[in-house]
């Protein structure tokens, strides 16, 4: 006969212990454990398909232990297997495995254990927010408010690589080696190929510049030498002055020394 339980008094009594139990184990060693919500608050399983889990009858084969393979402490091969299937992460939503796979991604990338805001952190998040989109947009080719943000984050990790490749090369090369992007960041200003009429309207600006550049040469060049040549003609008027001055104050002390 099928068996007969209520639901809650199982979450009650199983669930929710072995879940403050696993969080606990986990927190001693330093680590997290994503526990689902599902799981953890209330359970979204009927009472039908918990009723087979526990039976064994049949076992999902996409159940798998995700959730604790990075926490330290968390014994969870030692459960039962439908403790196991109730506490993994397919049973959670999506935004807790996204989530999740978040924390992964950064303390695999941190630089150290404090670290949430490298570019190699920041990098590999955006690098994993990129895969869930591009699925996403495959599978729903008309969402166009989401292919837009696929595209901005795409542009956003291109001018992260760029700060990264600029500000050092060892760590670029070991970041796109483990991630598997292609070096395709140019720090080189790219050459542009112009159609022939418009490389001849660039070649003809660049030689008005080149001899706007030569009359103000020669203008400046002209300035000076009429400056000079006003100066030469205001020292000699200086001087010749000078000489009159000189010449008549002569004079009248010739004239003086006569009428003594």
């Amino acid at each position: 006969p099928p068996m007969q339980f209520n639901m809650k008094a199982v979450v009650a009594a199983i669930v929710r212990p072995a879940a403050a139990t696993l969080r606990s184990s986990a927190a001693q060693h330093g680590s997290h454990v994503c526990v689902p919500s599902a799981v953890a608050a209330r359970s979204t399983l009927s009472c039908h398909a918990l009723r087979r889990s526990a039976c064994g009858s049949v076992m999902p084969p996409a159940l798998q232990l995700r959730g604790f393979s990075s926490a330290a402490g968390a014994n969870v091969e030692g459960l039962p297997d439908a403790m196991q299937r109730m506490l993994s992460l397919d049973n959670a939503s999506q935004m807790e495995k996204n989530r999740h796979a978040m924390r992964q991604t950064v303390a695999q990338y941190q630089r150290h254990p404090s670290d949430t805001g490298s570019s190699e952190v920041q990098i590999a998040i955006l690098s994993e927010r990129i895969k869930y989109m591009t699925n996403h947009v495959q599978l729903h080719r008309k969402d166009r408010h989401n292919n837009r943000g696929l595209v901005q984050m795409v542009q956003d990790r291109r001018k992260l690589l760029k700060y990264l490749k600029r500000d050092s090369l060892e760590r670029y090369n070991i970041l796109i080696e483990q991630l598997g992007i292609r070096d395709a960041i140019n720090l080189m200003p790219q050459r542009v190929f112009l159609p022939a009429k418009a490389a001849e309207a660039a070649v003809q600006r660049e030689r008005q510049k080149l001899q706007l550049v030569e009359q103000g040469r020669k203008q400046v060049e002209a300035a000076a030498v009429i400056r000079d040549s006003f100066a030469g003609k205001r020292e000699e008027k200086a001087a010749k002055l000078v000489a009159k001055d000189a010449a008549s104050a002569a004079a009248a002390a010739a004239a003086n020394a006569d009428s003594a």
